[in-house]
């Protein structure tokens, strides 16, 4: 069943807003009713060169919906074109807005503290001991790189050069784990002289990485495509011991996916989806699945998936990448929860 509520807003005075390498000018804020201090963050792409990103909230307390969330706190101030994540660390959100080259930086309430635009196609974040570190495509015609940020002073340090279209950033120990997706390989940087240490071959397309429950470092491969882009039904999960850098086990999932994969509260369980389908593999003995776990029948097409602290998984439908996107929430024995309509492009979630 879907359920929106709609807010009310209260008009504030004009606050002054410090925008960081940003010539905006600042901007008036309005406060909702809503405090975003406990609930999640749905991130909305939105459509390319649209400038429709977006972030929506849902309280799993009140089960209410508040969409275009930064909007409505910002005085109508846009997130951009292509929201493609947010990360949290401290008091204050980082929206990382991929086609805009920009990182938008707010309080905890939403509220636009300032803007950094000093990237080129940025795609997720990492945060450690007041260090910031940024995926980077760079270009489509040359390697990538991680900008390397000094929160506390707000600006950027260093980048480290990459392999083809670094995409997802993991901290295990005193290292940084960076999937390449381009060259079906991580690269392990050293937390301490911000320098590529190792790398790790895997499987093809290498996106999102979890840590289990021994802290070993899982890895889903999306798989390859054809000369006639076809998949080529390769798709797998690596698991890597982040002591020695070691592949302890693979499984061929025997289909492609996103590359986008959760863990359970416990880290037994890792959830991956292919279409509408999801699926899981037990990383205590790791098995290509047989069959779905369930499928989201309601779904047109799956683009993000988490795992809520409250034991919940939840699925991002991006429908027709045109309409408002869809939220499905089931609980762990694939029975559906609740669902509710978000932005355009839904890609992930961000629990608070």
């Amino acid at each position: 069943m879907q359920k929106v509520a709609f807010y009310s807003l209260l008009l504030l005075s004009i606050l002054t807003v410090s925008c960081l390498d940003s010539n905006d000018d600042p901007k008036p804020q309005t406060e909702v009713v809503e405090d975003f201090q406990e609930g999640v963050f749905i991130i909305n792409e939105g459509g390319y060169e649209k400038s429709e990103g977006s972030l929506s909230f849902f309280n799993p307390q009140t089960i209410n919906v508040t969409n275009e969330a930064y909007a409505l706190v910002n005085a109508d101030e846009i997130v951009g074109d292509v929201l493609q994540s947010v990360h949290a660390t401290g008091d204050e959100l980082y929206l990382i807005v991929n086609n805009d080259n920009k990182v938008i930086v707010t309080d905890d309430s939403l509220r636009l503290k300032r803007t950094m635009t000093n990237f080129s196609l940025p795609r997720n974040m990492v945060s450690y001991e007041g260090k910031g570190y940024i995926t980077e495509t760079v270009s489509y015609a040359e390697q990538g790189r991680v900008a390397v940020l000094d929160l506390e002073r707000g600006f950027l340090s260093k980048t480290i050069a990459m392999d083809w279209y670094p995409e997802s950033l993991l901290i295990a120990g005193d290292h940084l784990y960076v999937s390449n997706q381009g060259s079906d390989n991580l690269f392990v940087v050293s937390l301490i002289s911000d320098e590529v240490v190792d790398t790790v071959a895997v499987g093809a397309s290498p996106g999102r990485m979890v840590l289990d429950d021994d802290g070993d470092i899982w890895v889903a491969c999306g798989g390859g495509y054809g000369a006639d882009y076809a998949p080529l039904n390769n798709g797998s999960l690596y698991e890597v011991d982040p002591q020695t850098n070691e592949v302890i086990s693979t499984v061929d999932l025997g289909l492609n996916t996103d590359a986008k994969i959760a863990i359970d509260n416990q880290g037994e369980r890792v959830y991956f989806y292919s279409g509408t389908d999801v699926y899981y593999v037990s990383t205590s003995s790791p098995e290509t699945p047989s069959a779905p776990f369930f499928t989201a029948s309601n779904a047109l097409g799956l683009y993000g998936i988490g795992f809520s602290p409250d034991d919940l998984i939840y699925l991002a439908d991006a429908r027709d990448y045109v309409e408002p996107g869809e939220v499905f929430i089931y609980n762990e024995a694939g029975v559906i929860v609740s669902n509710f309509t978000v932005g355009q492009v839904p890609n992930g979630f961000l629990f608070n």
